[in-house]
């Protein structure tokens, strides 16, 4: 296929009820750097089929804003 464009985004200061001395960890400047980077985005370039109608492996570029 090779086609198909999708964003996804998160907010890094969101709770997550996992583990909460690593998720504080990640967000620090040694991980995320949350302070400075709110948010993680993806955009996709190209989605490429796996086999009949299985669509994986999005690929495309991850940014901190």
């Amino acid at each position: 296929m090779g086609q198909g464009r999708r964003r996804l985004g998160t907010s890094q200061a969101g709770p997550c009820p996992r583990n909460a001395v690593r998720d504080q960890h990640l967000r620090t400047n040694d991980f995320f750097d949350s302070a400075r980077f709110p948010e993680i985005t993806f955009v996709s370039s190209r989605v490429d089929q796996v086999d009949q109608g299985h669509f994986l492996s999005p690929q495309g570029p991850g940014t901190r804003a």
